[in-house]
């Protein structure tokens, strides 16, 4: 909390408090932060998400952040710009940007299901912490460059995040990845994966299979017809992990790796 001291030098010590705190927001919105203002604000307490009942190995870091940070940026993807951006993924991505996106993916999914047809169910490992920023930045600058000034102010430099271990703190420094917790790093990360997910559902042997491909953030999930005669089974098969060999490479140049694929 004392970082905050840096945005008040200088003001008057009559100063209302919520005037300070309105300036801030402002400044963040308006992507007019100070040199490391970004670096103070990316700061925050990790908390431990576990991905499974305990005991797990399956646990995620999450970002707290800062509560001023979440709501200026809150504002910047309100924005016209960013919603337009946002909208341009939808063909494929409705994790974001799309109202009720999950719900009506689990709906086709499950539609063609009962169609017939198979499911196969991509997840990427330890996605947010893994992408690599250098692909986020020129992924952003072509997908959407009104974002251009906060990916900068927040994560072009290492932010700092610590963690309690026997009342002590530990401080660590994000230098990779989109940061779980942080407004900006579901959008930023979907819009980096975004190219390699279209090659997957456009180049890929899954293209020409007669289901429907359809993301949900960092799961791709694919509906494929299977042939009726038994005979075609093993080239369908074969034609199903030539894909998923197609996304791993794909999502090599991110630092990314895909679990275990599910089929259903």
């Amino acid at each position: 909390s004392s970082s905050y001291l840096y945005f008040m030098r200088g003001s008057d010590s009559r100063t209302s408090l919520f005037k300070l705190m309105g300036d801030l927001v402002y400044w963040v919105a308006n992507a007019a932060l100070p040199e490391q203002a970004g670096v103070l604000l990316g700061c925050g307490e990790l908390a431990a998400f576990f991905k499974g009942p305990p005991p797990t190995d399956r646990i995620r870091p999450v970002n707290g952040g800062c509560a001023l940070a979440k709501w200026g940026l809150s504002l910047v993807l309100r924005a016209p710009q960013v919603m337009a951006a946002l909208k341009r993924l939808n063909n494929l991505q409705l994790g974001i940007g799309y109202k009720r996106g999950i719900e009506v993916a689990i709906h086709v999914c499950r539609a063609m299901m009962e169609d017939g047809q198979a499911l196969l169910s991509l997840d990427i490992t330890n996605a947010f912490n893994e992408v690599g920023r250098h692909v986020m930045f020129l992924e952003v600058n072509r997908l959407c460059p009104c974002l251009n000034p906060y990916a900068e102010a927040f994560y072009r430099t290492e932010s700092l995040c610590f963690y309690w271990v026997d009342g002590e703190p530990v401080v660590i420094r994000s230098a990779e990845g989109s940061r779980m917790g942080c407004l900006l790093g579901c959008i930023l990360f979907v819009i980096a994966v975004h190219r390699a997910f279209c090659a997957y559902a456009e180049e890929s042997p899954i293209s020409s299979m007669h289901g429907k491909t359809l993301a949900i953030v960092d799961d791709v999930n694919s509906t494929l017809r299977p042939p009726n005669e038994p005979h075609h089974h093993r080239d369908w098969l074969l034609k199903v992990l030539r894909s998923v060999e197609f996304l791993k490479d794909a999502l090599e140049p991110l630092g990314l790796e895909l679990s275990s694929p599910s089929a259903y």
